[in-house]
């Protein structure tokens, strides 16, 4: 009989460590998922940040810059076109001197600033601060050849077009051009 109580012992201590160690796993896992929470937490809270930005205003290089209004002029009758985005590719690469992947990654990037736009002149007022703080005047003038080509890619400049760059060139300070 004392044999048999022995081996009771036994289990019962066994059982009650293999318990504890669960529990112990257990608090483990929600001390992981505490922290991962407060990991998500911070993710988010940046993102919302990033998010409750202008994300046109926020564009630091006038390369980025001058695809967007590239872009955003190329969207203001309607979608890209295959012209307009092959036109946009070749400004890319060839005036700003970007290899093939560069140019899509840009245009890619580009077409999610201007995902949102609602007026052509305003997004493209938005995003020449890179280009007036970076830029010389030559440069400036080439960024208006840029976008007078991808006007005239898929047709005729239409008038909202034609004002808007119009507008930019006062912006940019190229009245005189």
């Amino acid at each position: 009989m004392h044999i048999l109580l022995a081996l009771l012992s036994a289990a019962g201590a066994i059982a009650f460590f293999i318990i504890r160690a669960n529990y112990a796993a257990q608090a483990a896992r929600d001390l992981g998922d505490a922290a991962s929470e407060v990991k998500g937490f911070v993710r988010r809270s940046r993102w919302k940040r990033r998010t409750n930005v202008d994300q046109v205003r926020a564009i630091e290089d006038p390369r980025l810059a001058a695809a967007a209004m590239m872009c955003a002029l190329a969207k203001s009758d309607g979608d890209l076109s295959e012209a307009e985005v092959a036109a946009i590719l070749d400004q890319l690469r060839e005036t700003l001197a970007l290899n093939d992947t560069e140019a899509q990654e840009m245009l890619a990037e580009a077409r999610w600033l201007t995902n949102d736009m609602k007026e052509l002149s305003a997004l493209l007022r938005r995003a020449s601060r890179p280009i007036k703080d970076h830029c010389t005047a030559e440069e400036r003038a080439e960024l208006l050849a840029m976008l007078a080509t991808v006007a005239e890619s898929d047709g005729p400049t239409d008038p909202l077009q034609q004002d808007a760059i119009d507008r930019l060139r006062q912006e940019l300070g190229l009245d005189g051009r």
